[in-house]
């Protein structure tokens, strides 16, 4: 009795919260409504009032039974969370839906998907895993959301086709029986020969359609899902059989003609497009003149690296100079100072260049001899400044 006491008092708290949580939205005018792992066997109605939701989560629930209120009512719903239940089928409503973009059903026990689905032309993610599906085939649902609407599409319109094929076949039955009833029922002779021809035209009638469908319905043939239940009195036909049957009352008729067949081989053909026709001298000319192009633009760059490695060696050759000079400079300063013989100075050694030098210019004088090429400079300078007959003594006197 305790444990009873418990868990009903268990299911009244939840059941309170989930009012409360709706409550609350319907006040705040929230798009969010979360009342997943609420113990839920169904929707509550009061969900329905809230049209202004756009993500609805459900999930860890018991919920077994989906209404069809749901898609009706909640209009701008862009978010369905179903994961976790016990749904066994969906409703048709579901096709109406306009602004549904996502449809969790993970966990559930789904046998098969209805063919409104493949009409929400807005859904974008659908999750089917651990569901026992038998409609799509799994060979479908691996292929993606666009391409299970697609089959459920598909699947949809021949359903629509073979529903119409029984109904008519049904309605051939009535005829035909009627047409016995009249012909037994020798009465009034004008009267069965109109209801004759009345009903001949509506066998007619009945038949092109019946045709008409049967050529449509051809190429779905692979679609697989479940038919519908019989509605002729006798033993279920199936299409192939009545496919067949009709086959062979046209042939008898010989009505079957190839027009149809020919519409379909035309489907079949691809189109090929011819390319248009290109002149061989142009294309030898544009090829010819993209070619000296290249080979333009080739010799500009070489021209150009060519100038680059030219001027780098330039500038190495340069640097290195200097660099020899200045080390020779130096070295010739450091025997100056250490007073080593005339032999040891080798800063009077000429220069390794690769070009002709004057090696009187490029001499360097000791003290001794830039004293003595000072007093020369000075006696050649008054000389130039006296008289010639002066300068002539100052030769001899010398």
């Amino acid at each position: 009795m305790a444990g009873d006491n418990s868990s009903t008092a268990t299911e009244t708290a939840t059941h309170e919260d989930v009012l409360n949580a709706i409550a609350v939205a319907k006040a705040l005018g929230a798009i969010t409504l979360d009342i997943s792992r609420k113990g839920l066997t169904h929707i509550p109605h009061q969900v329905f009032l809230l049209e202004h939701l756009e993500y609805v989560y459900l999930e860890g629930n018991a919920i077994s039974y989906v209404p069809s209120e749901l898609f009706v009512m909640l209009a701008n719903m862009k978010w369905l969370d179903l994961r976790n239940n016990q749904v066994q089928e969906l409703p048709a409503s579901i096709g109406e839906h306009r602004c549904l973009k996502t449809l969790l059903l993970e966990g559930n026990q789904l046998r098969e998907l209805p063919c409104e689905l493949g009409f929400v032309k807005t859904l974008c993610g659908l999750n089917l895993q651990k569901n026992p599906l038998e409609f799509p085939p799994p060979k479908v649902l691996e292929r993606g959301v666009k391409e299970i609407q697609r089959y459920l599409r598909d699947a949809h319109g021949v359903r629509d086709r073979r529903l119409t094929a029984a109904d008519l076949q049904l309605e051939d039955l009535h005829l035909s029986d009627s047409v016995r009833n009249s012909s037994e029922s020798d009465d009034d002779y004008h009267g069965n020969l109109s209801n004759e021809d009345a009903v001949s035209r509506q066998s007619r009638k009945l038949k092109s359609a019946s045709h008409h469908s049967m050529q449509s319905a051809g190429s779905n043939e692979d679609l697989e899902f479940p038919r519908p239940t019989s509605v002729s009195l006798h033993r279920h036909m199936t299409y192939e059989e009545y496919r067949q049957l009709q086959y062979e009352k046209f042939k008898r008729a010989g009505a079957l003609g190839v027009l149809g067949r020919e519409k379909r081989k035309k489907k079949k053909r691809k189109k090929i497009r011819t390319p248009p026709l290109i002149d061989p001298i142009e294309s030898r000319m544009a090829e010819e003149k993209r070619l000296a192009k290249l080979r333009e633009l080739q010799q500009k760059q070489a021209l150009v690296e060519q100038r680059r490695k030219d001027q780098q060696l330039l500038e190495d050759w340069r640097s290195e100079t200097k660099e020899m000079q200045r080390k020779h400079y130096i070295r010739a300063i450091k025997n100056a100072q250490q007073g080593m013989p005339w032999k040891y100075k080798d800063f009077t050694d000429p220069l390794k260049t690769p070009y002709d030098t004057d090696p009187n210019y490029m001499k360097i004088l000791n003290k001794e001899e830039r004293i003595k090429q000072e007093v020369k400079n000075k006696h050649e300078a008054m000389k130039q400044r006296n008289d010639p007959e002066a300068a002539q003594k100052l030769d001899k006197a010398r």
